[in-house]
């Protein structure tokens, strides 16, 4: 596993995907790393991806956890590339944790 810290409130892991492992497995265990974060005060943001696949999660720690998966987006299998969709909600992200 790789990590890059572009500041103090924002990580990024990146896991080395297998083709023996299943896409979806990467959900659960970025899931784990989100909730391991210290960070408390607001929602915590994740991507799961494996090069032309992408899901995007979101994480409340309120009392209760509270998750949230996006749809997943697809470079090559949709009729339409959906590279530009993508973009935004990383734009979106970025706008909401540099805030």
């Amino acid at each position: 596993m790789d990590t890059l810290a572009i500041r103090e409130d924002v990580w990024i892991f990146l896991v080395e995907s297998r083709q023996s492992i299943s896409f979806a497995a990467g959900v659960p265990r970025a899931l784990a790393y989100m909730i391991g974060s210290p960070i408390r005060d607001r929602p915590l943001y994740g991507m799961v991806a494996d090069g032309d696949l992408f899901v995007f999660l979101k994480l409340v720690k309120r009392e209760t956890l509270q998750y949230d998966v996006s749809d997943v987006f697809s470079l090559f299998l949709s009729r339409r590339n959906r590279l530009y969709d993508i973009l935004s909600v990383l734009k979106r992200i970025q706008q909401t944790v540099m805030a």
